[in-house]
This record gives C-alpha cells, structure tokens and sequence, in this order.
C-alpha cells in the first residue's frame, strides 16, 4: 500500500519508525563504508557518540548538542540550497521537518527531491554528496 517498509517514512514519522535506533547500524555503515565523518541530522535521544559515530550536527529534534529546527536560518550548519560536500546521515523524522509549519521547511528540501544512496535500517537516509 505505501511501498513497504523502505517507503514507510513518506506517510509515518517520529516514534511510529524513528527514535535513533538505527545509531547502531549507522556506526556500522560507516566504518564499513570508510567514512570518517558524517553530517548528521538524527531524532530521538540516543547519543551518537555511544557508538563511535564521529560527526558534525544538523538541526533537528533531536539530542544534546544538536541545533534545533527553531534556531535562526543563519544559524544553519550549511546552506540549504546547496549542501557542500560529504556523507549526510539524516533521519527520516528530520527529513520532513517535523513539526514545522509547510511554509519554514527549507532546511532539508534538498535531500528531500533526491533518492537516499543508501537507507540505514527503516530510519536513517544516506545522501553521499563526496
């Protein structure tokens, strides 16, 4: 009906698939992968650092450290429009924004017009932009 577990994220969001359990996986993806360092915009409160996950945060709602949706546009990590290069790791929560008024969701509508690289578990999208 929605395209299975793969297409979940487009119709459900927050705890329904995402609460950062997928962090494992990631760390996993990661080293497999050869990635240093990764962009990472997660939901829920697990800390990625409890995997080993070196990484540079981006907004979402998720744990300490990590800027919020709410923080001011020119306090983005990166440009919206064009991302620079580099792995991002974005959670499937994050990605639609939520719970962002349609209008303010400009932060992660880059990633949102492309096809993930690769999908961490049913909750993390990989968009490697090397």
């Amino acid at each position: 009906l929605a395209g299975g577990p793969e297409q979940g994220y487009n119709i459900l969001i927050d705890s329904n698939v995402d609460w950062g359990q997928d962090l494992r996986r990631l760390a996993v993806w990661l080293e497999e992968n050869d990635v240093g360092r990764v962009q990472l915009g997660w939901f829920g409160t697990a800390v990625p650092e409890y995997y080993g996950i070196e990484y540079d945060p981006l907004p979402g709602l998720g744990g300490v450290g990590q800027p919020q949706f709410f923080d001011a546009w020119w306090q983005l990590p990166f440009d919206p429009a064009q991302p620079a290069p580099g792995v991002y790791a974005i959670s499937v929560t994050s990605l639609w924004e939520f719970p962002l008024a349609t209008a303010d969701k400009y932060v992660y509508a880059f990633f949102r017009q492309r096809e993930p690289d690769a999908r961490i578990g049913y909750s993390i999208l990989i968009y490697d932009l090397r």
